[in-house]
């Protein structure tokens, strides 16, 4: 048993196991959806953004990028609903705008697991059925917000997501 305890300790299933900045540049989008304000963008009161707003249907899934730790989960303030992962020691990835957390702290995740999903309006059955047959820019939108942070300081999620993956 000493022996089966050891290997399982040192071997990752599939190969080795990545570290969080082997991951920079590789990381999926949490949502479906499309980057609409980058790092740096200024918010509605003039100030420089620290992370992404990501636009995406009502009611999406929002899945954990990479493998973390629930640090916080719950509403804050006018930022809806938020979660905060930490996928490796000294990092932090906020994920706010929820419209439910399906997450506890403490709790570990896996990478593409789910968190919660996107608030939204619900329509009635007529809308559902006219907006379900329409083009997807008559259909309304929901936004998540994404920072990622280092040491407590903002870094440009640019350098760790790939757009490309699982966008909208």
């Amino acid at each position: 048993l000493a022996e089966l305890a050891d290997a399982l300790a040192t071997a990752a299933p599939g190969g080795p196991q990545l570290g969080f900045e082997d991951a920079r540049g590789e990381l999926p989008l949490p949502v479906v959806g499309r980057v609409t304000a980058r790092f740096g963008d200024p918010d509605p009161l003039g100030r420089g953004g620290a992370g992404w707003s990501v636009e995406a249907a009502p009611f999406a899934q929002v899945s954990a990028p990479w493998d973390g730790t629930v640090r916080y989960a719950g509403p804050l303030g006018r930022y809806g609903k938020v979660v905060v992962l930490e996928p490796e020691s000294g990092y932090l990835i906020v994920l706010a705008g929820l419209g439910r957390v399906d997450r506890e702290v403490g709790e570990v995740v896996l990478a593409g697991e789910k968190l919660g999903d996107l608030g939204g309006p619900m329509p009635s059955a007529d809308e559902f059925l006219f907006e379900a047959t329409t083009d997807d820019d008559l259909i309304g939108r929901e936004t998540l917000y994404l920072e990622l942070r280092r040491r407590g300081e903002p870094l440009d999620p640019a350098a760790w997501f790939d757009e490309q993956a699982r966008q909208g």
